[in-house]
């Protein structure tokens, strides 16, 4: 928590999850030399209404301040309280108007060594209700246990998880492909995803399947996202696109400039167990 308005949103997900995952949920907020005494009155306010959202909920939720370098404290709270999963907040305060890189989020992405989600929050008041989730999911990816167990906690009772694959060509080929071409590499697209899919049913929740053709991955989500009407976007993220900065093109940083509903960018574990 930094005392802003899109940490205090973002931290209606964080409320979520930990009421559905039966989990402790810590509310931190880090005073630093320069903060000024009104910037510190903020932060504790927020972390104040935190701790009254999450009795609403039925949760407790315990309120940490610490002084000190904000990146090298959380990483060393996470690592004694045995944390497994770090949430932040998407923000812009910069005159860049960056989302996420050279953020607070993407050092803590590149540092941790639990799950870590940033969130960028679109529309306000979505977070406890979600009804349409997409989840992308690329040709390779990994830690996919964990990726289901997340959405399956995401998802509303009654709502749905679209799982998408984009399948990248440029549009003069996918314009030559045939009627049987494109339903044979949809169907495989399909059957890749298809353990995804079954790893959901085990947790109840609701998908479906859409595969697309398109030049360019991010343009057909952010076209899908906005077409569908989707209440989050859950967008894994690669240890490449974390580290990639600005002047390289981060695809990350695109995709929450221009995304029209909340968004997760999931950083996975490297020791996800289901068990703990």
């Amino acid at each position: 928590m930094d005392g802003g308005f899109a940490a205090e949103s973002a931290s209606k997900y964080a409320i979520l999850l930990a009421k559905h995952c039966d989990a402790k949920l810590i509310a931190l907020f880090m005073i630093t030399k320069d903060q000024t005494d009104d910037e510190t009155s903020r932060g504790m306010r927020s972390i104040e209404r935190v701790i009254e959202w999450g009795k609403v909920e039925g949760i407790h939720v315990e309120g940490i301040t610490e002084h000190g370098p904000v990146v090298q404290s959380i990483k060393h709270i996470a690592e004694i309280e045995n944390v497994d999963l770090v949430l932040s907040s998407a923000r812009h305060e910069d005159r860049k108007h960056r989302f996420f890189v050279r953020s607070i989020s993407q050092k803590l992405m590149a540092s941790l060594s639990c799950s870590v989600l940033v969130v960028r929050v679109a529309h306000p008041g979505k977070a406890m209700h979600l009804s349409k989730v997409l989840v992308p999911i690329r040709k390779g990816a990994r830690h996919e246990a964990e990726r289901a167990y997340l959405t399956s906690k995401l998802v509303d009772k009654n709502g749905k998880a679209t799982v998408l694959r984009i399948e990248k060509m440029a549009g003069a080929r996918s314009l030559l492909l045939s009627d049987e071409e494109k339903h044979r590499i949809r169907e495989e697209g399909r059957r890749e995803l298809k353990p995804f899919i079954d790893l959901l049913s085990g947790y109840k929740a609701s998908s479906e399947i859409s595969v697309k053709f398109a030049p360019k991955a991010m343009d057909a989500v952010l076209k899908k996202a906005a077409s569908g009407h989707f209440d989050l976007v859950l967008l894994g993220a690669t240890k490449q696109e974390i580290l990639r900065q600005i002047a390289r093109g981060n695809p990350i940083e695109e995709f929450l400039k221009r995304t029209p509903c909340d968004v997760i960018v999931w950083y996975p574990s490297k020791y996800f167990n289901l068990e703990q």
